[in-house]
């Protein structure tokens, strides 16, 4: 079997080399020498010189210079409030149709219509507190903003750069507080708010009532033809009978 190795290594390292050249750098028999049709390994391009594979560096593609969006403008106040009023609509539904459920099943009370009209106007008296407390939170800490510089350690931290933010949330919490109040006051749209409560009440209770009815009953066996039959011969022979 030939071999391109040299009996010796002498031919390759002169006595002038010196100990530490590194062995990458000999010249290396054809046997191992890269083969011009060496396919490149997979994931990125390399060329071997020697017993080395070198990456081969891709050209940098030019993808332009990022430009920030052209900054939202924060939507109507107005609107935030009627968005804030349809939330809080939905809720109260949700409560005093509860509210309204147990009353029913629990204390065996009898359908008032007016229990239901002061009951979302309660709900609607109770939000209202709520929004002037929230109010009054933050005007106490849009005080404690003013004057500090640097950034916030926690959610709570306001500083100087958050007093433009508290502000529009403090007019926020005060158009809300002032909407409930004023809707609390409108009998139409309390007697409308409380009629879909007694209609979810009552819809839920039958439903209750059914599925009650139905697990009691269990499951009914179906009669043959020649069963059914006989039952309506029996049925026509006692109504014959009740007949003058």
């Amino acid at each position: 079997m030939s071999s391109d190795w040299p009996e010796s290594t002498t031919s390759y390292v002169s006595a002038e080399s010196p100990d530490w050249l590194p062995l990458a750098l000999l010249p290396m028999p054809s046997t191992l020498r890269a083969h011009p049709e060496r396919p490149r390994s997979e994931g990125r391009d390399t060329e071997h010189v020697g017993l080395l594979r070198l990456p081969r560096f891709r050209r940098r593609v030019d993808v332009g210079t990022y430009e920030p969006p052209d900054p939202v403008a924060p939507p109507p106040l107005n609107d935030m409030i009627d968005e804030g009023v349809l939330i809080a609509a939905a809720a109260i539904r949700m409560a005093v149709k509860n509210k309204g459920i147990l009353r029913t099943l629990r204390d065996r009370s009898d359908y008032d219509g007016a229990w239901y009209d002061q009951r979302v106007r309660k709900e609607l008296r109770r939000l209202a507190e709520e929004k002037a407390e929230d109010a009054d939170r933050v005007t106490a800490e849009i005080g404690g903003a003013r004057g500090r510089s640097g950034k916030g350690e926690h959610a709570s931290d306001f500083r100087g750069i958050d007093v433009a933010r508290l502000e529009r949330r403090l007019l926020l919490l005060r158009g809300l507080d002032d909407r409930f109040r004023e809707l609390a006051e409108d009998a139409d749209y309390v007697h409308t708010l409380a009629v879909a409560s007694r209609e979810l009440a009552s819809s839920e209770i039958a439903d209750s009532v059914k599925a009650t009815a139905l697990r009691e009953l269990g499951p009914v066996d179906r009669l043959s033809d020649d069963e059914r039959a006989t039952q309506l011969r029996i049925l026509k022979d006692d109504l014959a009978n009740l007949l003058p």
